[in-house]
This record gives C-alpha cells, structure tokens and sequence, in this order.
C-alpha cells in the first residue's frame, strides 16, 4: 500500500500558478532568491513594499516591469495609498 503524499511535498510543491495569466509554471528560483530579486528591484519604491506580493511568470514579470518603469514616484505613491485604504490600512 503506498503511503498518501504529505501536503507541500513533490511535484506540487515546485509549482506555481502565475497571479496574471492564470497558467502554471515549475519554479525556476527558490524563495529566497525570489525574496532578494524582489528587495533588489523594488526597494527603491519603498510604498510598494508594503503591498501583498503576487508570483507571476517571466513573460508577465517583463509586461509588469514595463508598466512599473513608466509610472512616476508620486504615481506609485497614489498606489499605495489606494491600496490601504483599500486594505483598511
């Protein structure tokens, strides 16, 4: 009799469903490295770090970053501030 999988374990586990296309992906970065990318790229939009994250795939990420690059500080800040207000924050 084979033994049930435990929840987090195997195949499952380096999967991920990209928030903004919706298809799934295997993961290519472990977490951490994904958490460092993410410090990397972002830090310098301090607001944004406030905000939930998402997981999202290369294709998207590179659309994404393009529309980041356009906005400016203050746009990015109205953002945030939306965001909590939306959140209750």
């Amino acid at each position: 009799m084979k033994k049930p999988k435990k929840k987090g374990r195997g195949k499952l586990y380096n999967s991920y469903k990209c928030a903004k296309c919706g298809n799934d992906y295997e993961k290519g970065w472990s977490d951490a490295e994904c958490a460092k990318e993410c410090e990397e790229n972002f830090s310098k939009y301090p607001d944004s770090m406030e905000w939930d994250m998402a997981v999202v795939c290369d294709n998207c990420y590179k659309l994404l970053m393009l529309e980041i690059n356009e906005l400016s500080q203050e746009d990015i800040k109205k953002l945030a501030d939306d965001y909590k207000r939306m959140v209750g924050g």
